[in-house]
């Protein structure tokens, strides 16, 4: 112990993962670490990590299958022993199904696929959205819009559901001029807002607005 503290001696995490087959460490690949967004679930993430004796590698997909893949093929190749993967865009379907081939543990959150037999952990995004419509209708609210976000996003698509069935339930009014396409970025959302206003008629336009992300608001 003397000569341990003497020569600052600090044990190879690499060669005992060789003789344990364990490295204690979690990946965790996500679209982006940018969004504020994704920084509470990070610090949830964080946190659960902190109880139990693993730590945590953060890896982001920058928004492109490609990248997503090599983090994915990153944390494969010996350098973790589960993954966290986060994001519901529909190019990932064929990198969760190759996933789910190597026998390898992973968690997918917020995106679903029924014909696999894969841990999840995900929102009722479509319940959510009838909240919404539910609580500016009680508000006195008639006609409701809804400015999407990407349709590539799983969860873009079950938003959209949720205000669809809501306004079918409650009888409010559906028209071209209450659907607002947009993205789930900021200056893409604003472009689409502002488009929308210059060529909507004011008649037209809505007295609710149900938003399918906090940075559409």
């Amino acid at each position: 112990m003397e000569a341990i503290k003497a020569l600052n001696y600090k044990p190879n995490a690499m060669a005992r993962s060789l003789v344990t087959q364990q490295t204690k460490i979690i990946g965790v690949v996500m679209d982006t670490l940018c969004e504020p967004y994704f920084f509470p679930m990070i610090q949830g993430i964080e946190e659960a990590a902190n109880s139990s004796d693993y730590d945590l590698a953060f890896a982001s997909g920058q928004g492109s299958i490609t990248h997503k893949t090599h983090a994915i093929h990153f944390f494969l190749e010996g350098r973790s022993d589960g993954i966290i993967l986060y994001g519901s865009r529909r190019d990932d379907n064929a990198l969760i199904h190759s996933l789910a081939e190597e026998r390898f543990p992973f968690v997918v959150v917020e995106n679903t696929f029924d014909e696999l037999d894969i841990e999840n952990v995900s929102l009722d995004n479509a319940y959510g959205t009838h909240l919404i419509v539910e609580h500016l209708m009680r508000r006195g609210c008639r006609r409701i819009a809804h400015m999407s976000g990407d349709p590539i996003y799983q969860v873009s698509q079950a938003r959209q559901k949720g205000y669809l069935d809501a306004v079918e339930q409650f009888g409010l009014p559906l028209d071209q001029h209450l659907l607002i396409p947009a993205t789930f970025d900021v200056a893409g959302s604003y472009q689409a807002m502002r488009r929308y206003l210059e060529e909507t008629p004011r008649e037209m336009l809505p007295d609710g607005l149900c938003c399918s992300s906090v940075q559409l608001g």
